[in-house]
């Protein structure tokens, strides 16, 4: 049992990872579909705030135990000075659990504080961690796979995400030129050279801001959790994820509990 919660907390971690960017509009016909992922790359610096909707579905059977996973997560985000809010919702096998945190920047760290027995409790986040999520805006996922992306191509060019026009654009990345994950001395990440998992973006025909990335990553964790459980009998037959951002510089400013300073 404590070797199925790893897993599942092993593969939460690592789909936040991959979750884990305005300028003048150009016509669309004058852009392909790599200089609209590059364009959007480039505008993700003049993001300052938004607000971001994460949803994670997972199930799979690890030796003939069942696992139903969802995680919601809710956060806005304040680049400058630094501080955000996570509201989180996990639930396992119909079980949910909610919690609240709050981050906050501090000289060169970055602090988390959650509330437990009615008092607000602080803990510093280490350097990657507080690195990540002080640059997690909605420019991240496309920054950071960039170099890895094939087969871009654009699907839809009259898309709406929360009321936006948007492109909608796929693109095949490759494993072995994606950023590493954590953990990775668990595990041999050239079992993964030469595979490939679909990623697809939508981005605003106006500002060039990405609004939504959704990912289908069966196939991979299929491949990953069967050789770090170093068992076959594990099946993976969902596992999706996908971020939507909204209010981009439009986030009201984040007021920080009393508890929080």
């Amino acid at each position: 049992m404590k070797k199925g919660k790893k897993l599942i907390a092993l593969m939460m971690a690592a789909v936040f990872v991959w979750l884990s960017a305005a300028s003048t509009p150009v016509e669309a016909k004058e852009l392909t579909a790599s200089q609209i992922m590059k364009k959007a790359a480039a505008t993700s610096s003049k993001i300052k705030n938004y607000t971001s909707k994460t949803d994670i579905a997972i199930t799979m059977k690890y030796n003939g135990t069942p696992y139903a996973i969802k995680l919601m997560q809710k956060m806005n985000y304040i680049k400058k000075p630094f501080k955000a809010k996570s509201e989180i919702t996990v639930q396992v096998q119909g079980e949910k659990q909610k919690a609240t945190c709050y981050f906050v920047k501090k000289g060169s760290k970055v602090y988390t504080y959650e509330k437990s027995g009615g008092k607000w409790t602080k803990s510093l986040l280490d350097e990657q961690g507080g690195n990540l999520l002080i640059n997690s805006d909605p420019g991240a996922a496309v920054k950071s796979n960039l170099k890895g992306l094939k087969n871009v191509k654009l699907k839809n060019k009259n898309a709406k995400v929360s009321g936006r026009k948007a492109y909608v654009i796929t693109a095949d990345i490759a494993l072995d030129k994606i950023a590493q994950i954590d953990n990775t001395d668990i595990i041999d990440l050239s079992q993964f050279e030469g595979k490939k998992l679909t990623v697809t973006y939508w981005i605003d025909k106006k500002t060039y801001y990405p609004l939504k990335c959704s990912i289908d990553m069966k196939g991979f964790y299929q491949t990953f959790m069967g050789v770090f459980a170093g068992s076959e009998d594990l099946q993976i037959t969902k596992c999706s994820a996908s971020v939507t951002y909204s209010k981009i510089n439009k986030t009201s400013s984040l007021k920080l509990p009393s508890g929080v300073k």
